[in-house]
């Protein structure tokens, strides 16, 4: 079956404006049919949201799924329909709703059932097979499993993944090996193609493979390829019909093995495989013909106005901004011989962290050079008036424009209608830049160069973020990162693009105040955030610049238009912050790296400046008050992707000399959200204990509820994995509930009974001595019955964990992770040592346990070592205690000793050092454990028995 060529005097015309409803009827469709092929003309490129409802013969609506008009002119759009709702399919109806810009009028030809959708032109040379960045591209049932091989207890699966199909291979323990293939048909004429294309992301670990049905014959074409991370693969093929491809999938020991696939292309014959980036460069720009004379004024004052500017120019020269604009002349000068009209083409050139939304080949390696050209080249000019900076941020300006689409690849594009990855993280960067380098050097352009510059900036970013913001502002964007991205985007187009089309404010006045809204959402009145530190320094950075536009904007104070309870945030991100002195990092929950930070300069800044933050101006001056070298992290994130290209711009308005005193943190501080930190203080040499409570959020976030980390002399000896970089696939396995110190049944996450009190904090004390929680987490498992979770710090050495659990239908493992290796020291005991620090872990069981060692790496590093414990898989319950007690490797301080005796009811563990000796009886099921001939009150006893004659003794129950 075809659909009919553009003839569009058979079109039937919807005047969207006029009329809100069409309905059009449909043919019958065949056994075989899956797409409905339904030819489109757009009078424009709207973003106009059409509400596609499929019909049957009484009028019932039996599938909805959603339009974007992000095109202009001829398009077929297939449209995936289920069996059921193809069956009895008779009409369908369109509804037109929200838009970015009015007056679409819609062409609609003859729908037309297909069994296949058929190769979608990319480019000159590329057709587009197969794509999988969207459900409504594919069904994971059309790939049907062929072979799979191994041990009994080999499993596979195919299904959706976020941006990708996942294709999953597990190989139990015991078994040598397996593999799996799964296969989906086709029918297309590949007689004019010369290559096969595929773009995977698959584990180091296992080897993937292709196979083609051509013609008849399965023709391999790519043979176990040992995985790399994401990659496009090439393969030249040959022949006149294309009618299966099968995926392979093989590995030679147990472990849990992953695949992405995104997509599958076609490349024609004569098409040249180096072109594929569709860079074609452009000749230099020429200098204007006419150069301004004095120094130059700002375009639109975004950012700041002329008085500002002003200020700026004075304190450069002699005051305390001298030494950053010292460092962006550094950065401006090495930017000297980049020639941005080289990197011209049909896409704007980023890296975004590999994961198949940008082209394999894509020349992004200098493209960070452009950002920084734009901004500090720009910025040169403006303050100072050299004309070399200024003609080169020209350049800059008009090669950016010059590109087709302001996003990384065609996968943010095509297909189009059915919106697949839109996420408009490159098109927010790009405006951001070239909003600065138009404020900095419109003396230099031309009028007709500046309406150039606000056409651009309001016909290739405006729509594509204010689509996504309003697809989605209902949704996670409230309480996502992205928001303030995009957000930020979005006023700095309406900004520019506004000053010729006055058709932007209602655009800028909507999104101005959603993005205010979405602040006040996502920073909780307590300070905290429900996603890792990496984001909050993402977020807050972007906030930061948003609530500046605004300001000037409005004319109204930073601080009126700020949620107000966003000082308290400061509180958070002190806690937060991890006790390894050699950097600044945080703790690693969510999707968070134990890594540098190296972007949350200006946001501190900006605590310091207008909230008069002391803790903000002490943690900025201690890490980010250091020299800045060309190319460094100062003016943005070295890779290319746009992120944080204001760093140095924002640290040069923002920064005011003061003194920095380090904040005093307290021993114990409960947020709202029921994150809880016990510690002895902020220095490396210090213990933090954290926990994990409150609901579940979702939001890169991980199946972690009731999780405990224990970072002591500056390692972390109960540890969170946190989060791999994006483009290994692995890092899906990192949101697991088996990857954190909590317990699992039989591998699976936390299925949450409910999110919302996932953690219910029964009782919690900071006392002198001890500090207590007693925390129920069975609410984020529907699998058990009960999950009691107590823990004691005894201050300031050994931490108690007791986890009382009941699942009838058994299944229970307990999962504990640390930075150090793990090995046996005796029954129930084991000790681990990492970098800085090792731990003695003892614990106690009232029912036999299989202890199981494993870890996670990546790449060559260790991420972390694990210690599983597990009772026969049919127990139905497990009263599970240990004692953790970490100590430094380096240093002379006393080590401490954890012994283990069985008493009735229970378990007496003594714990001894430099204090004395501590007696920790802790119940083990429902007597009440007896010690010395008397039976103990709550869950867990500490007697202590003070060294030097008794000084110091106490005994206290807990639970």
């Amino acid at each position: 079956m075809t659909h009919e060529p553009f003839n569009t005097e058979s079109y039937r015309v919807w005047d969207t404006a006029a009329d809100s409803e069409i309905v059009v009827p449909l043919p019958p469709a065949g056994d075989e049919a899956v797409f409905l092929a339904l030819p489109l003309v757009a009078s424009r490129k709207s973003m106009l949201f059409v509400a596609a409802c499929v019909r049957d013969a009484q009028g019932a609506a039996i599938h909805q799924t959603d339009i974007v008009v992000e095109w202009s002119g001829p398009e077929t759009l297939h449209l995936l329909i289920p069996e059921q709702a193809r069956r009895a399919a008779h009409t369908l109806a369109l509804k037109a709703g929200d838009y970015t810009f009015a007056g679409t009028t819609l062409q609609i030809g003859r729908p037309v059932w297909l069994a296949q959708k058929p190769p979608i032109a990319v480019n000159a040379g590329e057709s587009l097979l197969d794509i999988f960045t969207s459900g409504g591209y594919y069904d994971a049932a059309m790939w049907q499993r062929e072979s799979l091989s191994g041990g009994a207890g080999v499993s596979s699966e195919l299904k959706r993944g976020w941006n990708y199909a996942i294709l999953k291979l597990n190989v139990p323990l015991g078994e040598p090996g397996g593999a799996a293939a799964y296969a989906r048909a086709y029918d297309h004429d590949i007689g004019d193609c010369q290559a096969l294309i595929v773009c995977a992301s698959v584990v180091q670990s296992l080897r993937f493979g292709v196979s083609a049905e051509i013609d008849g014959s399965l023709v391999p074409l790519i043979v176990g390829r040992q995985g790399a991370g994401t990659e496009e693969m090439r393969v030249p093929i040959a022949g006149r019909r294309l009618t299966r491809i099968v995926v392979h999938a093989e590995a030679e020991a147990p472990g849990d093995y992953l695949a992405h696939l995104y997509w599958f292309m076609l490349e024609r014959k004569g098409a040249e495989p180096g072109q594929a980036n569709e860079v074609t460069g452009m000749p230099d720009i020429p200098a204007p013909e006419r150069l301004p004379s004095g120094l130059p004024k700002l375009t639109a004052g975004l950012l700041f106005g002329e008085e500002e500017l002003a200020r700026l120019r004075q304190s450069i020269a002699d005051g305390a901004g001298r030494r950053f604009y010292e460092e962006i002349v550094a950065e401006a000068e090495a930017n000297a011989d980049y020639r941005p009209e080289s990197y011209v083409g049909t896409y704007f050139p980023v890296y975004w962290a590999n994961q198949g939304v940008e082209r394999a080949s894509s020349p992004n390696e200098e493209t960070r050079k452009w950002f920084s050209t734009l901004v500090y080249n720009g910025l040169v000019y403006l303050l100072s008036g050299d004309l070399k900076h200024g003609l080169l941020a020209r350049r800059a300006l008009l090669a950016a424009i010059s590109c087709r689409e302001w996003c990384g690849g065609f996968i943010c594009r095509i297909p189009r209608g059915i919106t697949g990855y839109r996420a408009t993280f490159i098109e927010s960067h790009v405006t951001q830049a070239v909003a600065l380098a138009y404020d900095f050097v419109g003396s230099l352009l031309s009028d007709e160069e500046m309406r150039t510059v606000e056409d651009a900036v309001y016909e290739k970013s405006l729509p594509a973020l204010d689509m996504y913001l309003r697809r989605n502002r209902e949704g996670y964007l409230l309480n996502s990162n992205q928001g303030a991205v995009y957000g930020m985007g979005i006023v700095y187009a309406c900004l520019v693009a506004g000053r010729s089309h006055p058709d932007v404010r209602p655009i800028l006045e909507r999104q101005s105040a959603w993005l205010r809204r979405m602040l006040g959402n996502y920073f909780k009145p307590d300070g905290t955030t429900g996603e890792g530190m990496m984001y909050w320094e993402y977020t807050t950075h972007y906030a930061v610049e948003s609530l500046l536009l605004l300001s000037r904007h409005h004319g109204a104070a930073v601080a009126e238009l700020a949620p107000s309870h966003l000082k308290e945030s400061m509180s958070y991100v002190q806690h937060m912050r991890s006790l390894d002195g050699g950097a600044l990092s945080f703790l690693p929950l969510g999707d968070c790296r134990a890594e540098r930070f190296r972007f949350m300069g200006p946001s501190l800044l900006f605590f310091a400046r207008y909230y008069a933050d002391p803790a903000a101006h002490w943690m900025w001056s201690n890490y980010y008050d250091v020299p800045h070298l060309p190319g460094s992290s100062f003016f943005g994130a070295e890779e290319s992707t746009g992120q944080y290209t204001s760093n140095g711009l924002l640290t040069l308005l923002l920064h005011e000399e003061r003194e920095a005193a380090a904040p005093e943190l307290p021993d114990f501080r409960r947020f709202d959200c029921d994150r809880i930190f016990w510690r002895t203080g902020s220095a490396e040499s210090d213990i933090l204990v954290f926990f994990e409570g409150g609901k579940q959020t979702f939001e890169h976030t991980h199946f972690d509820k009731g999780h405990f980390a224990i970072q002591a002399f500056g390692d972390y000896v109960a540890a969170d994995p946190g989060m791999l970089h994006y483009d290994k696939p692995e890092h899906v396995q990192y949101v697991r509930s088996t990857y954190h110190n909590i317990a699992t049944i039989r591998g699976a996450n936390q299925s949450y009974r409910d999110a919302e009190h996932a953690v219910v904090l029964r009782e919690c004390e900071d006392g002198e001595d001890v500090q207590y929680l007693l925390a129920d987490l069975a609410n984020s498992y529907k699998e058990l019955e009960r999950y009691d979770r107590t823990l004691l710090f005894v201050r300031p050495h050994y931490v108690v964990v007791l986890d009382e659990l009941a699942a009838a239908g058994g299944g229970m493992e307990w999962n504990f992770h640390s930075r150090g290796a793990f090995r046996a020291a005796g029954p129930g005991c084991f000790v681990a040592e990492g970098a800085k620090a090792g731990l003695a872990l003892r614990y106690a069981c009232d029912v036999p346990l299989r202890e199981r060692l494993d870890g996670y790496r990546d790449d060559e590093r260790n991420v972390t070592h694990k210690l599983e414990l597990c009772p026969d898989p049919a127990a139905t319950a497990m009263n599970i205690a240990a004692i953790i007690a970490p100590y430094p490797l380096a240093g002379s301080q006393p080590s401490i000793g954890v012994t283990c005796e069985p008493v009735t009811g229970g378990a007496a563990f003594t714990v001894s050092g430099p204090w004395g000796s501590d007696r920790v009886i802790v119940r083990l099921g429902q007597r009440q454990p007896v010690w010395q001939g008397e039976p103990t009150a709550g869950r867990v006893t500490v007697v202590r028995d003070g060294a030097d004659g008794g000084i110091g003794s106490w005994k206290r129950s807990f639970g």
